[in-house]
């Protein structure tokens, strides 16, 4: 990695990890993203993002990365905005697209994809099955 980082976050695809996000350890919150290849065990910096993130979450969903959620500084204050926008990484042309942002903040999300099948199904909540 080009640079020390807690707070950032990670997923794989296509056989790479991806780091984005995170903070330097000097209250600067970072855009800054990078590219793991594992099979010539080097790191590659990519495009970073739009918005800077600190405990940001990183998806894979339909072959791309989604970043969402966060948080970072107002100014030269110690308050802490929740970030409501959504990124999406173009692997291809190395950007990250501004997707619709979240309706309400989230903190300190994890999460995750699960396969459904074609069909329309509806989580139900009293046994936490699939119908």
């Amino acid at each position: 990695m080009s640079r020390n980082r807690s707070g950032a976050a990670a997923a794989a695809l296509n056989g790479k990890i991806y780091v984005v996000g995170g903070e330097d350890g000097h209250r600067c919150v970072l855009c800054d993203a990078e590219r793991y290849d594992p099979s010539t065990n080097t790191w590659t910096t990519i495009k970073g993002l739009n918005t800077p993130r600190y405990n940001p979450s990183l998806v894979l969903a339909c072959g791309r990365l989604f970043v969402l959620d966060g948080t970072r500084l107002v100014g030269m204050t110690d308050e802490v905005e929740q970030i409501k926008s959504v990124e999406m990484y173009d692997v291809q042309k190395d950007v990250w697209i501004e997707k619709a942002p979240m309706t309400q903040s989230a903190k300190e999300v994890f999460i995750g994809v699960i396969p459904i099948p074609a069909s329309i199904t509806t989580p139900n909540l009293d046994d936490f099955n699939w119908n």
